[in-house]
């Protein structure tokens, strides 16, 4: 057993360490006594599963590390935990966002207060700093550095680092510089370990010069993508938090009235529009798939999911719905994920994120064949673009030597749109616009009309008091739409405007 010799924070973090894998963890010991090779199986599980980002493993571990350090109290004490914590190299003792700065903007003080929570003061209670130096210990040991708090916050969006001295975050949908030059990683060592051995561990290939790109997904749901040299000139490293799931249930309201809530999941569940949900780099497109579309869909309808990394995460999230999920591999691409989905006899295919002219080419495959209810998400900035942008996807693949009738097919594929916005002033992510693709196969055209559309200075919704098309309504009845779901698509528009509409 391993002697605390001499109390400085680097002898007490290698006393934790040597603790937690000699003797365990606090708590297991008392339910399965003398199973030691039992034990050790499930420390190490613990250990693992902390270090791929779960948050049941994270609060266990740190929880034994605090008992440790309760039983160390003849050494730890009120008089010296001061000296322990200013050891660490970052200063806790001030606001880690700003550092001694003062606030730039008016978003630089509404982000360090948020983040003041991770702050202690020489005031604080000995509980309250013991808390924090259980932190220190666990991110250094099995964490992820000084990352760590962030990569578990329930607020934030987005937390990356482009060296080991430039942090910056996404917070409430704004990217900002982290402006304390003080919280940066202390070298260069600690920083790639934290890439290598722990932020990019579940990841399918591991991370080095031959292999210097890699995406993982952490057991907080959390999706990170990871760069080394010689593809990179330093290390980065970019996590996705996903926190906007819990902002949209917050702010459920500012996000999307609840009767065009009530009509996308109408036309998607019952009317089985094929839907894609547009919208810039970190609108919360996946999101609103999540909560508008999938949360909503009959447990009965069998569904086949097809991602690049799994990320959406549904079969957990909804056990009760019938889903299988398929990443797509060296081995199996698109065009094999989209038979296999045929061949489980998937009713409709959800496509995570349609990045590339296959994945395209399959997806509308998909939907015209079989597959009708489907639904992607697709990085543009209007209904028309996405529909240009797909065009020249699939003029790509060799497969159409006719623009017009590529266009025409993600025209005839693509039933309904839903575009979202962020309002880069406030963060807030909304629902600017609804609208629905009708393909003329005369002339191979397409019309846009428009449903609902967002007027930010009246703060509220344009209404499309004729609603739907007649094509529309009379394609969503072959499926389980009924008149009276049909009366209750009615009487969820509003008052007669000037219709809105575009053509092609």
């Amino acid at each position: 057993m391993r002697i605390l010799q001499r109390l400085c924070l680097a002898e007490l973090m290698n006393y934790i360490e040597e603790e937690l894998r000699i003797n365990g963890f606090a708590g297991i010991s008392e339910i399965h006594e003398g199973g030691a090779g039992y034990l050790e199986a499930i420390r190490q599980t613990q250990k693992l599963l902390a270090i791929d980002g779960s948050v049941q493993a994270r609060e266990f571990i740190q929880n034994s590390i605090y008992f440790i350090l309760i039983e160390k109290s003849e050494l730890i004490n009120s008089d010296n935990i001061d000296q322990l914590l200013q050891e660490y190299h970052i200063n806790y003792y001030e606001n880690i966002y700003t550092g001694a700065k003062e606030a730039v903007k008016p978003i630089d003080n509404e982000i360090s207060s948020y983040l003041s929570k991770y702050s202690i003061s020489e005031l604080d209670e000995f509980d309250t700093k013991l808390l924090k130096l259980t932190q220190i210990i666990y991110q250094e040991i099995y964490g992820y550095g000084i990352l760590d708090e962030l990569v578990f916050d329930p607020m934030l969006n987005e937390i990356a680092c482009t060296r080991r001295d430039y942090i910056w975050l996404q917070y409430n949908g704004i990217k900002r510089h982290i402006p304390n030059s003080n919280f940066i990683f202390k070298n260069e060592e600690s920083y790639r370990k934290v890439i290598e051995n722990r932020l990019t561990s579940t990841a399918k290939e591991e991370i080095n010069s031959g292999y210097p790109l890699v995406n993982a997904i952490l057991k907080n749901g959390s999706r990170v993508t990871a760069l080394r040299p010689p593809l990179s000139k330093y290390y980065v490293v970019n996590v996705r938090l996903f926190a906007s799931k819990a902002q949209l249930m917050k702010y459920r309201s500012k996000f999307v009235e609840d009767r065009i809530a009530r009509i996308i999941e109408l036309l998607a569940g019952k009317g089985r529009r094929n839907v894609a949900i547009i919208g810039e780099q970190g609108s919360g497109k996946t999101t609103a798939a999540d909560e508008l579309i999938i949360k909503q869909l009959d447990p009965d309808i069998s569904i086949g999911l097809a991602e690049n990394i799994h990320e959406l995460n549904i079969s957990t999230n909804y056990p009760e719905k019938n889903i299988v999920e398929l990443q797509y591999t060296k081995d199996f691409k698109p065009s094999d994920i989209t038979e296999i989905f045929f061949r489980l006899n998937r009713d409709i295919v959800i496509y995570g994120e349609v990045r590339n002219s296959y994945e395209a080419f399959e997806m509308i495959k998909a939907m015209l064949r079989q597959a009708r209810g489907s639904l992607f998400t697709f990085h543009s900035s209007s209904t028309r673009r996405m529909i240009h942008d797909l065009r020249q996807l699939l003029m790509q693949t060799g497969y159409y030597t006719d623009y017009r009738e590529a266009q025409f097919d993600v025209a005839d594929a693509v039933d309904l749109v839903v575009h979202i916005k962020l309002d880069r002033e406030t963060g807030q992510r909304y629902v600017y616009k609804v609208s629905e693709v009708i393909a003329n196969e005369e002339g191979m055209s397409f019309q846009i009309n428009d449903l609902f559309v967002f007027d930010r200075e009246k703060g509220q919704y344009w209404v499309n008091q004729k609603g739907l098309s007649r094509e529309q309504i009379l394609s969503c009845m072959e499926y389980e739409m009924s008149n009276s779901d049909i009366e209750e698509l009615k009487g969820l528009f509003g008052p007669e405007p000037e219709r809105i509409s575009g053509g092609e």
